[in-house]
């Protein structure tokens, strides 16, 4: 059996991440359970706001042997577009999306895949570029 890894992109750096179920009070009701993430250091645990992304781990390696993470982009050989991590509620899987295209790709494709980067640390991979006869390919 797989572990189950999830981190976060905090404060400009991908760090481990653990859910817990804590007592925090909220201005609404006081006597209110919350779920929140905490991010993991050598030294400290901070607790992250809602607004942080959070990746969880696919288990799958790319060809060169690099985890998959939900919301890396990858290139896969053969085709032209990139793709995306991205998980589906409705399907309960990961699967690989095109940027451009958004057509989904079977997860396993990865092992076929070259990480690019992440929508988070390089989200210009995102951007389609346009054509221009004046420059080279």
């Amino acid at each position: 059996m797989r572990d189950i890894k999830f981190r976060a992109f905090y404060e400009d750096e991908m760090v481990p991440v653990w859910f817990m179920t804590c007592w925090l009070p909220t201005p609404s009701n006081r006597n209110n359970f919350k779920q929140k993430w905490f991010a993991g250091f050598d030294d400290r645990r901070e607790l992250l706001n809602d607004s942080t992304p959070i990746m969880q781990s696919t288990g799958l390696l790319d060809k060169k042997g690099v985890e998959g993470w939900d919301g890396n982009i990858y290139n896969i050989d053969d085709y032209t577009d990139k793709y995306i991590i991205e998980w589906s509620d409705e399907a309960a899987r990961f699967y690989l999306v095109g940027v451009h295209s958004r057509l989904h790709k079977d997860i396993r494709m990865l092992k076929d895949a070259t990480l690019l980067g992440s929508i988070h640390t390089h989200p210009e991979l995102l951007e389609r570029k346009r054509y221009d006869p004046d420059q080279p390919n």
